[in-house]
């Protein structure tokens, strides 16, 4: 699945996935031969760039991510 936000993961061990997709919510019910993997995100993601002497900003107001 791809291009897809998990916004719930439910159930005893979680046993579904409730997902927004091109504005719809969409429903997954896993088993235990599924496997999840998640991307939580960079660690760079509010970073700038800068030079040898001064610190590189850094911004606090938060973005949507690109992946």
């Amino acid at each position: 699945m791809y291009d897809k936000r998990i916004t719930n993961f439910f159930g005893q061990g979680g046993s579904g996935l409730q997902l927004l997709a091109d504005g719809h919510t969409e429903f997954v019910d896993l088993t235990e031969n599924d496997l999840v993997f998640i991307t939580n995100g960079g660690c760079v993601e509010n970073s700038s760039l800068s030079s040898q002497n001064p610190p590189a900003s850094f911004h606090t107001e938060i973005k949507p991510s690109g992946g």
